[in-house]
């Protein structure tokens, strides 16, 4: 995971809608529903987390030439406040599916695509043989008029899909494939293209194809309304261990996922089961609920459960629902390495002196 420096010296510059990569938490399985919106993790599974984007504190220009530790990092920047605000996008991915097909054709490749790549499909009757019929449905981003140059066939004839002009083409130089072609909006053209299915057929599928194009999202600034009361009393709610130790820190799954992962509880490793969420970026609640640890009779669990052990629970920070309860493996240093980026605490979180969007690493 490589580490990118935006906050160096003089630590003052604005930063308007930067492509800021992040990690991407996947690789749930095992889930058992405790409530609707929750999901309980019990495969010791590791967050798999790529391509996450760092920032670190910077240094006072003249200054010592060892870079001063984590924490007099976030200390100052906690009594400097934050002198400026990063801002960033992210790319979000495209899909291009197909509303009708023929008896028979099942998804094949594509769907949704995955961030900075185009949307597209196939689809085919897998059931007839090694080289079966086909229909292939493309996303490209085109400025000019629609034009027969398009599909690059003999014969173009007009047609209206979808309420848009568009040309069906066929003939040489591949007569078995035939074509429809039309332009959603000024800059961007679909196509579907036939293999072996007669015309009749191909139009159809244009007909009833669904499109989301590529964008960028803004990455979120502030978090949503849900207090550090609230969500611990949703976490408690969820985890229900009683008597147990319960510290609270808003972050994204970007950041949880992320230092989970990389072992700062000395164990080597987690048991952590993460879901696939559509924005890793979204800010959090990240809730760790610990067993007081006493020589007495041993704490209650749910009835039905193994005695109780550590569990982070993780709040939807817009909503308030939990959204994971998860065992954390035995190790929670990598909780304390966790920024809290409540703002009810003053300063700059994350040993900077720029505010970043959620889903940026400030660790």
């Amino acid at each position: 995971m490589g580490a990118v420096n935006l906050a160096c010296s003089p630590c003052v510059q604005k930063v308007v809608n930067r492509h800021l990569p992040i990690g991407t938490p996947n690789g749930a399985v095992n889930r058992r529903k405790v409530r609707p919106g929750a999901v309980r993790g019990r495969n010791a599974i590791a967050a798999l987390v790529s391509g996450a984007f760092v920032l670190t504190g910077c240094t006072a220009a003249g200054g010592s030439t060892d870079p001063p530790g984590a924490d007099q990092v976030a200390a100052a920047a906690h009594r400097a406040g934050c002198e400026t605000t990063v801002r960033g996008v992210v790319s979000s991915p495209g899909s291009l599916t197909a509303g009708w097909l023929p008896a028979g054709f099942q998804l094949t490749e594509g769907g949704t695509a995955s961030p900075g790549d185009m949307p597209g499909a196939t689809y085919a009757a897998t059931s007839e043989g090694a080289d079966p019929p086909r229909v292939q449905l493309r996303f490209s981003y085109s400025p000019g008029p629609l034009s027969p140059l398009d599909g690059g066939r003999a014969t173009a004839t007009p047609v209206e899909v979808q309420g848009h002009p568009g040309l069906l083409e066929s003939g040489p130089p591949a007569a078995l494939f035939i074509g429809v072609y039309w332009k959603p909006t000024a800059g961007v053209l679909l196509s579907t293209v036939g293999y072996k299915v007669p015309s009749s057929i191909v139009v159809q599928v244009a007909q009833r194809v669904r499109m989301t194009p590529p964008g960028e999202v803004p990455l979120p600034i502030t978090a949503g309304p849900v207090a550090r009361s609230a969500a611990i009393t949703a976490a408690r709610r969820t985890a229900f261990i009683a008597g147990a130790t319960v510290e609270a820190k808003l972050s994204s799954w970007t950041e949880v996922t992320t230092l989970l992962q990389a072992g700062h509880d000395g164990t080597g490793g987690t048991a952590a089961a993460f879901p696939s969420v559509a924005a890793p970026w979204a800010p959090v609640w990240a809730v760790l609920l610990s067993p007081l640890r006493s020589p007495g009779p041993r704490l209650a669990a749910r009835p039905g459960t193994a005695a109780a052990a550590t569990q982070l629970v993780v709040v939807d920070a817009a909503t308030g629902q939990a959204q994971l309860e998860t065992p954390t493996g035995g190790g929670t240093a990598w909780f304390a390495a966790l920024t809290d980026r409540d703002p009810e605490l003053g300063g700059c979180p994350g040993g900077s002196t720029a505010r970043l969007p959620f889903g940026v690493l400030t660790r």
